[in-house]
């Protein structure tokens, strides 16, 4: 039954045993993309995110993903098919991001592409984008179909398949892409100076304040649940079991006490916030989880080259990476990002005020799609109980985990 259900991957599965481009040599359909795209009022004065009108997206859900069963892992680690789309989705959203802004891209991908990785960023197994040009040479013409049904669903420009002269293009898109990979082959985004103007309009910090007061006492009374080795606490396992194993420390950390799950229940509260109101009210288009991580060195690098501080002036010890939740609104034609994080603002901040806090030049960012997801969900919880040595859950004692001062 199971190959019946893939037969698309049947035949994958039972085999298991930078620089840019002249002006000369651009594409005629990209440049009929760049004079429709450019025709827009909305896009003139504000490339930088008026470009999303045109770009895919998902638009965010309250759904929880539930964990694949062995099956699927199997089926998606053989399957070609998700990569391939996920290379015509990055490869439209090049297009659109490089039309709106009248060039075409070199070197690697800032945060003005911010959007282009969606499609990579959602694959259940990670694809290594520094193999992104090879990807796309053997299977060019897969690709190709995708991309054609891309631009044929929005009408801005007629895309040729069989037209060899988009080749250039896209080979240089994926060199971007294979140049901004990190060391694991996963692609990210530079921080530089944003090309787009933003301003949170009063109304929105309001309803945006509001919704996070109802999202904060949601997080003020759950904890996020650690297993790691007895001793050592320098790399943890975030996962709830019940090994049999003595040498296992159960440990538990109050949830508004790390940022990784913070931004991950302000990005749920939010997306819960989203399901009960009415499609005419909605101003969300995006949600993203962010992860900042330093270019180099093992810390996080303050723009002003010390530690970093609470919004009631604490310091914080040294950072190995920072979560925040971005959450991109939508009036009309209008985006404007807008990036929650407690840990550095009271308030919600604008995307660019929220990245002047880090040194530019020594960080790199990771913008993934916010999705809820079920075995995160499962570390991210109330507590049964508790008691002077820590809190019970799932029948078992965990103890508070040793922070460092």
């Amino acid at each position: 039954m199971f190959l019946l259900r893939k037969t698309a991957c049947s035949v994958l599965f039972l085999t298991f045993l930078v620089s840019a481009i002249p002006a000369a040599s651009l594409p005629s359909f990209f440049t009929q993309l760049t004079q429709t795209l450019q025709r827009s009022a909305a896009i003139r004065q504000n490339p930088g995110m008026n470009r999303f009108r045109w770009m895919r997206f998902y638009f965010p859900t309250a759904q929880v993903a539930p964990q694949e069963d062995w099956w699927d892992k199997l089926y998606r680690l053989f399957c070609v098919q998700d990569q391939q789309r996920a290379v015509a989705f990055y490869l439209y959203q090049m297009y659109i991001s490089a039309a709106a802004y009248g060039t075409v891209p070199h070197g690697y991908l800032t945060v003005n592409h911010l959007g282009v990785l969606d499609g990579l960023e959602r694959l259940k197994n990670r694809f290594d984008v520094r193999g992104a040009v090879e990807f796309y040479d053997e299977n060019k013409a897969e690709i190709k179909k995708k991309l054609k049904h891309f631009f044929d669903n929005t009408h801005l420009a007629s895309y040729r398949p069989d037209d060899p002269r988009n080749d250039a293009a896209e080979r240089n898109f994926l060199r971007v892409l294979a140049n901004s990979a990190d060391s694991s082959g996963r692609a990210r985004y530079r921080l530089t100076a944003p090309r787009w103007k933003s301003s949170l309009l009063p109304q929105d910090m309001a309803w945006l304040s509001q919704a996070l007061q109802r999202v904060e006492r949601d997080i003020g009374k759950k904890v996020v649940l650690y297993q790691t080795a007895k001793g050592d606490f320098s790399l943890l396992d975030k996962r709830v079991g019940n090994s049999a194993r003595g040498n296992l420390a159960y440990l538990y950390r109050p949830a508004g006490q790390e940022c990784a799950a913070r931004a991950y229940l302000t990005g749920s509260g939010v997306c819960q916030q989203l399901a009960v109101q009415a499609p005419a009210e909605r101003k969300i288009s995006r949600i993203y989880r962010l992860h900042i991580k330093p270019l180099e060195g093992a810390f996080l690098r303050a723009a002003h080259g010390g530690h970093f501080y609470s919004p009631a002036g604490g310091t914080y010890p040294d950072w190995y990476y920072h979560e925040a939740i971005l959450i991109i609104l939508k009036h009309g034609e209008q985006y404007t990002p807008v990036v929650l994080d407690k840990f550095l603002f009271a308030k919600p901040v604008s995307l660019e005020q929220w990245m002047k806090s880090f040194n530019i030049y020594t960080t790199v960012l990771y913008a993934t799609p916010f999705q809820r997801r079920d075995d995160t969900e499962e570390r991210l919880v109330q507590p049964d109980g508790k008691n002077k040595k820590g809190i019970f859950k799932y029948g078992r004692l965990y103890r508070p985990y040793p922070v460092k001062k």
